[in-house]
């Protein structure tokens, strides 16, 4: 789905106009509204009224996690809760769920909640049995579903005088011109001059925040402004690239008619069917298909700084003993130490040196060497060789085994632990996006081997970069075991 927010243009607009010398137009006479039109009053909650679906549709996205919508259209919606839904995430609004299962997890949450309507922000990506989960969780709640999409924006927009004085510039004359013209829509008064520098703030929704000021800088110049121009331009500029709207749904409306796939396909599919017979269409599975086991969720987001591995065993650090450096930093403590020989004597007495488990760097009983080997790799879409894609998952072997190694030697109670040392499988599912970094990457299977190691699995995949394979997807097996 194109961005929810496109900030930057006038984020740069914003900083042009802190800086740009008076505009040398010729302006129109500051004249206020003439005796038989609307009054300043009027004009101004007219701009409110245009303003007011912007700040809707503005709350509404803060409100949608990190997912592609799929294409459609709707109206808008005001829902008392938002549902963000994709194969490795589960959401209600900022609260983040247990992804699995979805039915359980999602109802439970939604019991606590009891919000009325309910909107799915649902990735393109998710599988339909997941789809069918989340909207039985909510009709089970008694609430009414709503399915969100990346609907058109409004044409009024695109035919208003400003977008198409703009459009109609040339490319690098574009910016100039919005500027020009929107210095020129303020003229003198201060108040709007002001508001438009402090866009230059790092505030994410500063932009947004102009919209429920403007009016009343506007008021407090007399409208000694061009009111529909500044009205205008701000719905041009602040009009995102996707405007999200909603579809109700009824599954248990009289007749309602349901609609069957299979557990591997996925909603892009088909979406635009189930929207076609909308409001009275019940989502199904396949009869006799069961849900296939999940993945688990992403280990962090992808966009976050790589950290180091957590899992990575504490290794001695210094010099190597018995090295020269390590002689010679003894001899410096010595020299500077105030232990006597008998205190040191006595403090050491019985001691002997470790042997055996003791060496162990992850601890006595538990010295087995994990062993990471990749297997069969498929290329379902794009043109990167499955060799070349087997020879970039080798190339991560020893952090898989860093990973597999921290999960053989935890205590029988923890979920990352290998049970009895046991060998495990599992497949990595990777795609990649245009300039050959990681835009998404998940396992499947492996659900013995707990879900630690699968998310510390998931996260070494996660940092591949690769030019060969952009916009490729792959999956590969890995089988873990130890000696």
């Amino acid at each position: 789905m194109p961005r929810l927010r496109s900030l930057g243009p006038l984020t740069v607009l914003a900083a042009a106009l802190a800086s740009a010398p008076a505009c040398e137009q010729k302006r129109e006479p500051k004249a206020a509204a003439a005796a038989d039109g609307p009054s300043c009053e009027q004009r101004v909650t007219d701009m409110r009224e245009a303003f007011a679906p912007l700040l809707a549709h503005d709350r509404l996205a803060a409100r949608i996690g990190p997912v592609d919508l799929v294409a459609g259209t709707g109206e808008a919606v005001e829902p008392d809760a938002v549902v963000t839904i994709s194969d490795t995430l589960l959401r209600l609004d900022d609260r983040e769920l247990a992804a699995n299962p979805v039915g359980a997890s999602l109802g439970a949450a939604l019991a606590q909640q009891q919000p009325k309507t309910i909107a799915l922000a649902i990735d393109g990506d998710t599988s339909w049995p997941r789809v069918v989960k989340a909207v039985g969780a909510v009709v089970d709640s008694g609430a009414t579903p709503w399915v969100l999409v990346a609907g058109p924006i409004d044409p009024e927009i695109a035919a208003l005088p400003f977008a198409r004085k703009v459009e109609a510039a040339a490319p690098d004359e574009g910016l100039a011109l919005a500027v020009e013209t929107t210095r020129g829509y303020a003229r003198d008064c201060e108040a709007v001059l002001g508001l438009f520098n402090r866009l230059t703030s790092v505030d994410s929704h500063e932009p947004m925040r102009i919209l429920t000021e403007l009016p009343a800088a506007v008021e407090g110049c007399r409208c000694e402004v061009d009111v529909e121009g500044l009205r205008d331009a701000m719905r041009v500029m602040l009009t995102p690239s996707a405007w999200v709207v909603a579809l109700a749904l009824d599954p248990q409306a009289p007749g309602a008619a349901v609609l069957r796939h299979g557990a591997e396909t996925r909603w892009a599919s088909v979406a635009n069917e189930l929207l076609e017979r909308a409001p009275a269409v019940r989502p199904e599975l396949n009869a006799g298909e069961s849900e296939p086991m999940p993945p688990p969720p992403l280990a962090e987001d992808p966009a976050a700084p790589v950290a180091a591995d957590p899992l990575a065993p504490e290794l001695p650090r210094g010099p190597e003993p018995g090295s020269r450096e390590a002689d010679a930093e003894l001899a410096d403590l010595l020299a500077n130490s105030e232990l006597t020989q008998d205190e040191f004597e006595q403090a050491f007495r019985g001691a002997k040196a470790p042997t055996g488990d003791d060496l162990s760097p992850f601890g006595p009983g538990t010295r087995k060497r994990s062993v990471v080997t990749v297997g069969s790799v498929k290329v379902p879409s794009g043109k990167l060789d499955p060799a070349r894609a087997k020879s970039l998952a080798a190339g991560s072997r020893e952090q898989f085994e860093r990973c597999h190694a921290m999960a053989l030697s935890q205590d029988g109670r923890q979920d990352g632990r290998l049970d009895g040392g046991a060998t495990g499988s599992l497949t990595l599912r990777v795609r990649f996006d245009g300039e050959g970094r990681v835009a998404k990457a998940n396992s499947q299977g492996g659900s013995a081997l707990g879900s630690s190691l699968r998310r510390c699995l998931v996260s070494v995949a996660e940092g591949w970069q690769l030019a060969e394979a952009a916009n490729a997807e792959i999956s590969l097996a890995l089988s873990l075991g130890s000696e």
